[in-house]
């Protein structure tokens, strides 16, 4: 897995994956999820073509909490 997230662990409360940022990423693109060091995010799937990458939903819904690819 890529180097901005902490490795993948299970929710206390259910099967969602969770993740730690471990550093602020600011979107370079419309389709790129913005979050700050030590924020929580969900994996929701791998993507595809690309295993580093996830399609991740932030925890704050002022993030608007569309699925995003992360690293």
């Amino acid at each position: 897995m890529g180097g901005c997230i902490s490795s993948p662990a299970q929710a206390p409360s259910g099967p969602q994956k969770r993740v730690h940022a471990l550093y602020d990423y600011n979107a370079r693109a419309k389709d790129d999820l913005s979050f700050k060091k030590g924020d929580i995010l969900i994996l929701l799937d791998q993507h595809q073509e690309n295993e580093d990458w996830w399609y991740a939903q932030h925890t704050d819904p002022k993030y608007n909490n569309q699925q995003q690819p992360i690293v």
